[in-house]
This record gives structure tokens, sequence and C-alpha cells, in this order.
């Protein structure tokens, strides 16, 4: 019965604008919530059959793969510049961007060391064992880094000081 207009897919969901897909060149209309079921389930059973794909279509087009990251990095600064941040949250330190935050949170935006004010805090951690220690301000996360790896500076520093003290 071709012409006829149905309010419902197959299954009885209404087709309304949010939940349905229109094809512009046939017109075909698609019920959103059975195609994301749908998805769903064949993710579920073919997934390690689509990742094969998607590896071996990526591997057979490196320079359109590489034209769209750098496009969608130019069309997307602030999300890129997230993506970055998040990733590097969890790779370097084990932290998801709401732990980083909650730090932030409880730290009341103050430095660790200097106890300053810092409009951005830095990740201090233990490069030997990377265990977090802190969120400290730039200028203490430079020190930290120079003392960690040069510890013998810290006395000299010390000696230097109140023996040169003006």
């Amino acid at each position: 019965m071709s012409g006829i207009a149905h309010d419902r897919c197959r299954k009885g969901h209404l087709y309304t604008p949010e939940t349905t897909y229109t094809n512009p060149n046939s017109g075909d209309r698609r019920c959103l919530t059975c195609a994301n079921s749908y998805a769903k389930e064949y993710a579920g059973t073919h997934g390690e059959e689509r990742r094969q794909r998607s590896r071996n279509y990526y591997r057979n087009n490196p320079a359109k793969n590489l034209a769209a990251s750098k496009q969608w990095r130019l069309d997307n600064p602030e999300k890129k510049k997230q993506c970055d941040r998040t990733g590097l949250l969890r790779r370097e330190y084990g932290l998801s961007m709401s732990e980083y935050n909650q730090m932030i949170s409880d730290a009341g935006g103050l430095c660790a060391l200097c106890c300053e004010l810092s409009d951005k805090l830095y990740v201090d951690h233990n490069h030997t064992t990377g265990k977090v220690r802190g969120l400290v301000c730039s200028r203490c996360n430079m020190l930290m880094g120079h003392l960690e790896t040069n510890g013998y500076l810290v006395q000299r520093a010390l000696v230097y000081i109140t023996t040169r003290g003006v």
C-alpha cells in the first residue's frame, strides 16, 4: 500500500521530528529509536568485525584520515583543547576531568606550595612513582621539577641564601 503516510514505525514508535530521520533524496523515513536499538544490538554481536573493518579503512586511507582530523581540529579548537587536556590528565596522572576539578575546588584555587591564588593549577606528581601530590601554580611547578631532579640544589640554595643574604 504505497503512497499512504504512516504516523508510526513497524514497532509502533511515533514519527516525530526528534525521532525520525528523513532521507533528503528519497524521502524515506526511519525511526531513530529503532535504528539506535539495532545499531547497539549489531555492535554487540559484530563488535570485533566492525573494529577490524575500521582499522583496515584507516590503514588504507591515511591521507584522507589526516585531512579529516586536521579539519576537525581547525573547526573545533576549544573541543580539541579540552580533549587534549582530558587525555593528558587520564594518561599522565590517572585523573578524570571531574576529579581534577574536584581537586581545584578542594584547594580553593590555591597553590599547595606557596598558597597563592592561581587561575591555572598544575598537577604536581612524583616523577618516579607517578603518584599525585597536589596542585601547584606554574612557578612552584617549575621549582618542584628542578628540585626533584636536582635534590642537591635545595641544600646549596639554602646555603647561598643564608650566606649571601642582603
